[in-house]
């Protein structure tokens, strides 16, 4: 929920109350260099924003605002609005991978299906083979909706939150091309038939639009893993000082008193 901000206010009490504001919180959403452009586009049009920092390795925000001008839940629940969620800065992330597999899944399974019943068409069936030509016609143009409706969907909401906050988002000329698609193919259907209908083409493109996606976040995901565990100090040395000699050692070895 947007408005679920309990956890918002005992850290602002830690802060106090100085001119200038700083908080350190964890985003979940992020997925390419569009989402962080638009969190930082969206906190330069607030007045008292003073610098945002993204990791989006991490997941994780760095906000400065002036304290007297800034409406940080205003902030914070307009970019929820968009389908990301800020919570305090924790050590471990939770996969958010695992939903998109489940879609891929489903694009992967209707898109072969379409692609064998578009193999009939593509081999000479036609009108004249009577039942099984409107059957297999009817099954495609079912199973492309079904693909369009589980894997477009992603993008369909990303853009369309992005309209309604007037900002032009990465995913909209996605979601236009996935939509102009299946419009072309379901009209091309009705009125020339299912054999010159290109379902098969829409399903393929969606399915490689979620991958995309899917590929995204896991990279995201082992990379923000990876540093998390590690704390970034395992490849990180000093110089320690052993009676009349200097060392180099890593620094997860230095120990009270070096």
């Amino acid at each position: 929920r947007t408005d679920g901000m309990a956890w918002l206010d005992p850290l602002l009490e830690r802060a106090g109350a100085p001119a200038s504001q700083h908080l350190v919180l964890d985003v979940q959403g992020i997925q390419c260099t569009a989402c962080v452009w638009l969190l930082q586009e969206l906190f330069r049009r607030r007045a008292g924003g003073i610098d945002l920092r993204v990791n989006p390795a991490l997941g994780r925000a760095e906000l400065t605002w002036d304290s007297e001008r800034f409406d940080l839940r205003g902030y914070l629940k307009e970019v929820e609005a968009f389908g990301y969620r800020f919570g305090p800065a924790r050590k471990g992330v939770a996969p958010r991978s695992r939903g998109l597999i489940v879609r891929l899944g489903v694009c992967v399974a209707a898109a072969m299906n379409v692609m064998i019943w578009s193999l009939s068409f593509y081999t000479g069936m036609g009108p004249e083979d009577g039942t099984i030509y409107r059957v297999f016609g009817m099954l495609g143009l079912l199973t492309t909706f079904a693909t369009v409706l589980v894997g477009g969907s992603i993008f369909f909401a990303s853009a369309w939150r992005g309209l309604r906050a007037g900002v032009i988002h990465l995913d909209l000329p996605i979601a236009l091309g996935i939509l102009l698609g299946f419009i072309g193919s379901t009209w091309t259907y009705f009125t020339q038939g299912p054999s010159a209908a290109f379902f098969d083409t829409v399903t393929v493109f969606v399915t490689l639009m979620v991958l995309g996606r899917w590929l995204q976040e896991r990279v995201l995901e082992r990379n923000r893993n990876a540093l998390l565990e590690a704390d970034g100090l395992e490849h990180l040395y000093t110089r320690r000082y052993r009676g009349d000699r200097i060392e180099s050692v890593p620094m997860t070895e230095i120990a009270v008193g070096d």
